[in-house]
């Protein structure tokens, strides 16, 4: 036995993760976040033949020798018993339980980092997923809205699983964003379920993938690896009041099109979208030198209350005036490219 223990009828022990998992994890095969719950960890650990499987190639690590063949979860059969992930259905105990034990399978898989060796490793998806944990953890809000914060965890942790670097000041800032959204849905008496769902600009005719564990629902476009789209945010509901920010057409900021830097009147965008950090930034310098990365919230709601430092500034997306780019300003309605929605 590799940890035994006295069978209680109050205490479970640790949870154990089956081997399958980690391989998996190992090989980048990124399942919904409650797969990691305690039931089904132990479902797996304790009837294996339940989960479905399936064989890959492993990474190519030497020219002289053939990479193996290993067995992993087929997440795109396992997702019929286990369901997508759905964040109206997960509770915060049950994340806070997931990540845990993602956690814990995360830093059986990577090495330790350590301080003292400055030829060791800097970042490993141990240390950087440790501290989205604990940020999102330790949120003020993070029992009562949930509804709020899920989403936004759901893009970042995916950002990581990318081998992205966890960033304090962006982590915050999102979440100031979704609340702002959030706000701001609230004061046009409206509430984010009753929201048109976003549609990608790439694929209009499909319908928007929403998660949902019930296997009986409507069948949605299905991710053949448990992962995010490459290169794509997953647009939410919340979202979908952010459109227009760099040319006031009908797309999101993450849609505008990279070849597209004119307004139908000919004049010049003021602002465009950096892919890499998903920021809106003044194109020209603006306020002083250099250019500025513009406050989405403030762009959105009128009523951002962030702290920002000296380079990002409550400016207009549109033409850079001292109003939201939602506020409709006379400033703003030389743009004919789209309509501004309240």
């Amino acid at each position: 036995m590799a940890n035994p223990r006295i069978v209680s009828a109050v205490a479970t022990g640790e949870t154990p993760i089956p081997d399958i998992f980690h391989v998996s994890l190992h090989h980048k095969i990124y399942f919904p976040l409650h797969w990691w719950s305690d039931k089904i960890l132990r479902q797996a650990f304790d009837f294996p033949h339940s989960i479905p499987t399936t064989t890959i190639t492993a990474v190519q690590t030497s020219s002289l020798i053939a990479p193996p063949s290993v067995i992993v979860v087929n997440v795109a059969k396992a997702l019929k018993e286990l369901g997508e992930e759905d964040a109206a259905q997960l509770t915060p105990g049950l994340w806070r339980q997931s990540a845990r034990n993602l956690l814990n399978s995360f830093k059986l898989l990577c090495p330790p980092l350590d301080p003292a060796n400055p030829s060791g490793p800097k970042y490993t998806h141990a240390s950087e997923f440790e501290k989205h944990v604990l940020f999102f953890a330790n949120l003020d809000c993070f029992e009562e809205s949930m509804s709020i914060w899920s989403p936004v965890e759901r893009k970042l942790r995916y950002e990581l699983f990318r081998d992205g670097i966890f960033d304090h000041r962006l982590w915050e800032q999102r979440i100031g964003i979704a609340q702002s959204t959030h706000d701001y849905i609230r004061s046009l008496g409206m509430t984010p379920s009753s929201l048109p769902p976003a549609t990608p600009a790439s694929s209009p005719s499909k319908r928007v993938l929403h998660d949902d564990q019930n296997p009986s629902a409507t069948k949605q476009p299905r991710r053949t690896r448990g992962d995010e789209p490459r290169g794509a945010l997953p647009a939410t509901r919340e979202g979908s009041v952010a459109r227009g920010l760099i040319c006031a057409g009908p797309h999101m900021a993450q849609d505008h099109s990279s070849t597209k830097a004119t307004f139908q009147d000919g004049t010049d965008h003021f602002s465009r979208l950096l892919v890499e950090t998903r920021d809106i930034r003044t194109i020209k310098p603006f306020r002083g030198q250099g250019s500025k990365s513009l406050c989405i919230g403030f762009n959105i709601n009128k009523s951002c209350t962030v702290a920002h430092d000296a380079d990002r500034v409550h400016a207009c997306s549109l033409c850079g005036g001292d109003h939201p780019a939602l506020a409709r300003h006379p400033m703003c309605r030389r743009v004919r490219d789209g309509v501004i929605i309240p």
